[in-house]
C-alpha cells in the first residue's frame, strides 16, 4: 500500500478532527490552496482555524478542497444556472434598483440540488449588497424548512429580516440559531443590539452577558453591556462592574455614557415605592394566601428586591424561600438585596428560561405601570399561582384579592395590558 501524499495525511487529519479541527493544520490548508490560487476557499480555512463552523460546513470545505489539490476543475462541478438566475446575476453585476432586482427574483425558478444552499447564501449577500433586502428575503424563502436546523442559514435569515424591517423575525431566526449552536458570541451581540434598539434593554442584557460567556472580555460585548445597564438605570451594578474593570475602558465611549446617565437621572423614573406595613388584618391575609404557595418565587424585570424584602417584614414567610431572579435591570443590586434578606439566591436567568419553570408559586414583576410588558411573558403569567405588581400594570380577570401601596395581587390567569 502506498503512504499518503502530504496533502492527503491533511485532509485525513482534518476530516478525522471532526468538527474540532486543528487550527494549526486549517492553516497550513490555507497556504497551500494560496498557492494553487484559491484564495477564497484559502480565507475560509483560515477564519475556521480561529472559529470552526457547524459539521455540514466543514464537510462541504474538504470536499472541495479534495478536488482543489487534486486539480480537478471546479467548472466541470460547478452547477449550470437556470436561464433567470443568469439573468439576476448579470443585473446585479450592471447594478440594477432594488425594485428591479426583486422583481427578477420572484420570477426565477425555485433552485434545488446540493448547491442550492451555498448558492441561495451567495445570492442573498450579493443581494442584500445592492440594498435589495427584499429580493434576497424571497430568494431563501425555499431554504426556511432547512433553517430550523442550520445555524448558518438561521444567521442569515435574522439578517435578512433586520434589513427589511422585521425585527421580530430577525430575533425569532437569531434564537433558533443560537438555540441550535449556543456558542456563536457574534450572534449573541447582534441580538443584543437589536434588542437594545427595539427598547428591550432587560432582554439586551441577557443576551450581552451570554456572548460574554464565549467571547470574554470582548470590547463589543462590553459596551452592550454597559449601554443596557443604563438604559435599564441599573446604577449599582454598572458601578460595581465599572470598579471591576468589566466595562469598556473606551474614554469616548465612556463619556457618552455618562453622559446619557446624566440625562436619565435628570428625566426621572417611573419608580416604585416600597409598601408600608399593612394593618393586621391584611397582613394576616397575605400570610394566609401566600404562606403554604408552592413553587419558587420569581422577581422579573427588578431594580432592587425591595418588595420581596418587604413581604418577610410583612411576616408572609416563616422562612426565607428560594428566590428566582429573572432579567433583572439591576442584576447585582437583586441579588445583593435578595442574599442580605436571607433568600436562597439562584443565578440570575434571562427571561426565556421562565418557559422552562412547571409551576410558579408568586410571580413578582418589579417594574411600573405604564411601561409595555414583554410577550415571553404571557405563559407565565397564566402558570403562576399568584400576581404581585404595580397598579394598572395588568389586565386583571375579576376583582384583585389585595392592594397594598400601590402594589396589587391577584390569582394567575392574568393577561397582559394592552
Amino acid at each position: 500500500m502506498s503512504a499518503l501524499s502530504p496533502d492527503q495525511d491533511l485532509l485525513e487529519r482534518l476530516a478525522s478532527a471532526g468538527d474540532d479541527p486543528d487550527p494549526e493544520d486549517c492553516e497550513r490548508l490555507a497556504a497551500r490552496l494560496t498557492s494553487l490560487g484559491a484564495t477564497a476557499a484559502a480565507a475560509l480555512w483560515r477564519s475556521w482555524g480561529l472559529l470552526a463552523p457547524e459539521a455540514e460546513r466543514l464537510q462541504a470545505g474538504l470536499e472541495q478542497a479534495r478536488r482543489l489539490l487534486s486539480g480537478e476543475s471546479e467548472s466541470k462541478r460547478a452547477p449550470v444556472h437556470p436561464p433567470g438566475w443568469l439573468l439576476l446575476e448579470r443585473r446585479l453585476g450592471e447594478g440594477a434598483s432594488p425594485a428591479e432586482l426583486e422583481s427578477l427574483v420572484r420570477l426565477l425558478e425555485p433552485y434545488s440540488g446540493e448547491a442550492a444552499l451555498e448558492l441561495l447564501l451567495s445570492f442573498s449577500q450579493r443581494l442584500l449588497r445592492a440594498g435589495a433586502a427584499r429580493a434576497a428575503l424571497v430568494a431563501l424563502d425555499p431554504l426556511m424548512p432547512a433553517a430550523r436546523a442550520q445555524p448558518q442559514l438561521a444567521n442569515r435569515l435574522a439578517e435578512v429580516q433586520r434589513a427589511c424591517g422585521n425585527f421580530v423575525q430577525a430575533e425569532l431566526w437569531s434564537r433558533i440559531s443560537l438555540g441550535v449552536r449556543p456558542d456563536q458570541p457574534f450572534v449573541w451581540f447582534q441580538l443584543a443590539r437589536m434588542l437594545l434598539d427595539q427598547s428591550a434593554p432587560e432582554d439586551a442584557l441577557a443576551c450581552a452577558e451570554a456572548g460574554l460567556l464565549y467571547a470574554p472580555g470582548h470590547p463589543w460585548g462590553l459596551k452592550l453591556r454597559a449601554n443596557s445597564l443604563v438604559a435599564n438605570r441599573g446604577w449599582h451594578s454598572f458601578d460595581r462592574l465599572l470598579e471591576a474593570g468589566a466595562l469598556s475602558d473606551d474614554a469616548h465611549f465612556r463619556a457618552c455614557l455618562e453622559a446619557d446617565r446624566a440625562r436619565y437621572r435628570r428625566r426621572g423614573s417611573l419608580g416604585l415605592r416600597r409598601p408600608e406595613l399593612p394593618a393586621l388584618q391584611e397582613r394576616l391575609r397575605l400570610r394566609g394566601l401566600l404562606g403554604p404557595s408552592q413553587g419558587p418565587v420569581v422577581l422579573v424585570q427588578g431594580r432592587s428586591a425591595e418588595v420581596l424584602a418587604w413581604l418577610l417584614e410583612v411576616g408572609v414567610w416563616s422562612e426565607p424561600p428560594p428566590a428566582s431572579p429573572h432579567a433583572s435591570r439591576d442584576p447585582l443590586r437583586v441579588q445583593e438585596e435578595l442574599a442580605a434578606a436571607g433568600f436562597a439566591v439562584q443565578e440570575e436567568q434571562p427571561l426565556s428560561q421562565l418557559r422552562e419553570l412547571e409551576s410558579i408559586g408568586l410571580l413578582v414583576i418589579g417594574r411600573a405601570a405604564g411601561r409595555r410588558l414583554p410577550v415571553l411573558l404571557a405563559q407565565p403569567l397564566r402558570r403562576a399561582r399568584w400576581l404581585l405588581a404595580p397598579g394598572g400594570l395588568l389586565q386583571l380577570q375579576g376583582e384583585p384579592v389585595l392592594r397594598c401601596g400601590g402594589w396589587v395581587l391577584t390569582k394567575g390567569e392574568a393577561s397582559l395590558d394592552g
